[in-house]
């Protein structure tokens, strides 16, 4: 500035003038450089604060997120644990079981319709016969409205070769009763069907048919499931179609949806998985469930369809152990509460005779094997937090091995005998497990207490210390999924899923010889590997023992029902027309049931073979668990009446003779009348007939020096009654 002024000092006046511009050009300048610079000041704090609110706004967003995914997993969590309390109360009721269309009773001479199987006038041989032809003329096939899609029931009398053939070719499903199932396709006449598919041979011998027809959606499809499960063993696990199928494909459905949305699995189980897996006999490569037991399809993955079944199962064992274990802080106590449930409620049968079931099925249809014993007492173990294992013991005539079940009580172990159905005890046929393993080693005697004159027990000190000790877990147990879900239920929905195999092994190994190493059980894989491989007719066995639960509902409610087994002193609060909860009582209420225990004249008039069957065997069940639920809820003179009943005195109760017996005889023991107990059992002629007859014994033995129990009664019992 200085310098403008100075040349201008001797100027003219206009220069002055010019000057004075320059300095205000200047000035002005300066004025626009500072605002340019303090706007790009102001302006670049405005931008950095822009830049900060829309990161803060971008965080809170996804807080927002994160934390409605949380409320939605969490709210997801809660109704899948709300619909594992309810399971009984999903049972659909509903159901109308299919009607008999044609039959002797609608034949034009009130004789049987017998019918052949022909290739139709004209066609090559190598056609399908799918001409079902009546050649006595006696039905009335469209007079009775036969329609396409009924269901012939083809009761044909097939040699063993012609049957082997028909299963290979897939040309029929042999159901229930060596009924043929055929669906019609077209009525060509009163005498003349179409069968759908057709056989590849021709059936020229008459045989008696029947045919049928579903009046709802829900037996077509009951129908349909154990058509495939027949025809096609699809699926090999969890075929049955229960009454609560439905809610357990929707448990099913928001299981994943709930993995999903929580992140997946974690793999950190995989080396402990692959380590254990090894320890199983090496599996084939064309084995029916080595792709069940990858280290990535357990530890990894979606929950399969059938292990809804398997969150069901642990929820019935849950509720059991709850209700059964009693209230001794004493392992041993609680496990000789839960085995001796598994003996009331599983009757013994021959391993030979046994289906290859899992534990549920055992349950449900109350007997089993001394394996599906085992298994289930090991569940319910799980479920009570101890700690449980198998010993495969080989017996004295060194061919068949004996399965016992031990549980870990601090650094000793107690056993129990599934065959027996009693504890290995100081004092055999005692009910209380008092001897631990390393005391069954050291004194052989204890043992040899458990000999009767005519057959002595089977299992001596130095088989002990030979034995193979086995961890039970089964495929799910090992999946990282089941441990993601088992984390997040708490409280009274706390649900045991897995099995920790090194805390486990460290105890059990414990508690062991040390000669004895610890592998994995191979039962529970054996059992997947024999549904997979299931042959037609046993297949056809188990769907017949499973009518009764899908055709008449009730008899599922009422034994699901008596699993879970809730007893409430009053109605929850605010509640004021609600009872009190009582889940036996409410048991007896389902097996009573009507479409259960119809008269047997009613039962008499019903003309299909196959529907007499299943009627009263669902009657003959129900009358028998209304003596159980009675025993179970310390009604014993109630239980004794129930057992006693007409249903359960004729030649369709023959199955469960045994088990009426052994009730029976635990209902007089509870009542404290031991003489007439002991009786009752002596006469035993069951699989578990030796353990039988050593509770007689000792009841005698205690009767005669007074010690006798007056009251051994279920843990679990309403001793109001």
């Amino acid at each position: 500035m200085r310098s403008v002024l100075k040349h201008c000092a001797f100027a003219p006046p206009d220069c002055h003038a010019s000057a004075s511009r320059a300095v205000r050009s200047v000035g002005a300048k300066r004025g626009w450089l500072r605002l340019m610079l303090g706007g790009m000041i102001v302006g670049g704090g405005l931008m950095g604060c822009g830049g900060a609110d829309e990161s803060a706004s971008r965080d809170a967003a996804e807080r927002r997120s994160r934390q409605r995914q949380a409320a939605q997993t969490d709210a997801l969590l809660e109704s899948i644990a709300s619909q594992l309390r309810t399971l009984p109360e999903a049972v659909q009721l509903d159901l109308t079981p299919p009607t008999v269309v044609v039959d002797s009773r609608s034949s034009t001479d009130g004789e049987d319709i017998e019918a052949v199987i022909v290739r139709p006038d004209g066609v090559p041989p190598e056609a399908p016969a799918n001409l079902l032809r009546v050649p006595r003329r006696n039905a009335r096939f469209r007079a009775a409205d036969v329609r396409p899609d009924d269901t012939i029931k083809y009761f044909a009398r097939i040699g063993r070769e012609t049957q082997d053939r028909l299963r290979e070719a897939g040309d029929a499903d042999i159901v229930v009763m060596e009924a043929f199932e055929f669906r019609v396709a077209q009525v060509l006449s009163d005498n003349d069907l179409l069968i759908v598919g057709g056989l590849s041979r021709e059936v020229d011998t008459p045989f008696r048919l029947e045919v049928w027809r579903n009046v709802d959606d829900r037996m077509e499809q009951i129908s349909s499931q154990l058509a495939a499960y027949a025809r096609r063993r699809d699926p090999p696990v969890g075929w049955q179609p229960s009454p609560d199928e439905a809610e357990l494909r929707q448990l099913h459905e928001r299981v994943n949806q709930w993995l999903r949305q929580s992140g997946g699995v974690s793999e950190g189980r995989q080396a402990e998985i692959k380590r254990w897996l090894k320890t199983l006999p090496s599996l084939e490569q064309a084995d029916p469930i080595s792709d069940l037991l990858t280290v990535t399809a357990l530890a990894q993955g979606p929950f399969l369809v059938n292990e809804s079944r398997e969150i069901q199962q642990a929820v019935w064992c849950r509720d059991i152990a709850r209700r059964v274990r009693g209230n001794s802080a004493s392992a041993a106590d609680q496990a000789a509460e839960l085995f001796d449930w598994v003996v009331r409620n599983v009757a013994l049968m021959p391993s030979a005779e046994a289906s290859p079931n899992l534990p549920w099925e055992a349950m449900l249809h109350g007997r089993g094997s001394a394996e599906q014993r085992a298994w289930v007492f090991a569940l319910l173990c799980r479920q009570a937090e101890l700690t449980p294992f198998v010993l495969s013991v080989t017996e004295t005539n060194d061919t068949t091995a004996r399965t016992l079940v031990g549980v870990v009580e601090g650094v000793r172990a107690v056993l129990f005998d599934p065959q027996l159905g009693l504890p290995v005890s100081r004092q055999p046929g005692s009910p209380r497990a008092d001897a631990s393993l390393a005391e069954l080693i050291a004194e052989p005697s204890i043992l040899r207490g458990f000999d009767l004159p005519d057959s002595p027990y089977p299992v001596t000190a130095e088989a002990l210390v030979d034995a193979s000790a086995w961890l039970v877990a089964e495929p799910f147990a090992l999946t990282g999924r089941a441990a993601a879900l088992e984390k997040r239920f708490s409280g009274r929905d706390s649900l045991v899923l897995t099995v920790d195999l090194e805390k486990t092994a460290a105890a059990v190994s414990a508690a062991l010889p040390p000669s004895l190493a610890v592998k994995l059980w191979e039962h529970p894989f054996e059992t997947l590997r024999a549904k997979h491989k299931l042959n037609q007719g046993r297949r056809n066995r188990d769907i017949k023992e499973f009518l009764p639960f899908a055709w008449r509902p009730p008899l599922w409610k009422g034994r699901v029902l008596s699993f879970r087994g809730v007893k409430e002193d009053a109605a929850p609060k605010g509640e004021v027309l609600a009872d009190p909860q009582d889940d036996l009582r409410a048991a007896q209420v389902s097996f009573m049931d009507r479409t259960l225990r119809p008269k047997d004249k009613l039962i008499a008039t019903v003309s299909s073979d196959v529907k007499r069957d299943i009627y009263r065997r669902a009657k003959v069940i129900a009358t028998y668990w209304l003596a159980t639920t009675a025993l179970e809820r310390g009604d014993y003179r109630n239980a004794i009446s129930w057992l006693g009943n007409s249903a359960l005195i004729g030649p369709d109760a023959e199955e469960l003779r045994e088990s009426i017996r052994y009730t029976r005889a635990r209902a007089y023991e509870a009542l404290g009348e031991t003489a007439t107990a002991a009786e009752t059992l002596g006469d035993s002629a069951s699989a578990q007939r030796h353990g039988d007859q050593l509770r007689a014994r000792w009841l005698r033995e205690a009767t005669a020096d007074g010690s006798a129990p007056n009251a051994n009664a279920p843990a679990n019992a309403d001793e109001t009654k």
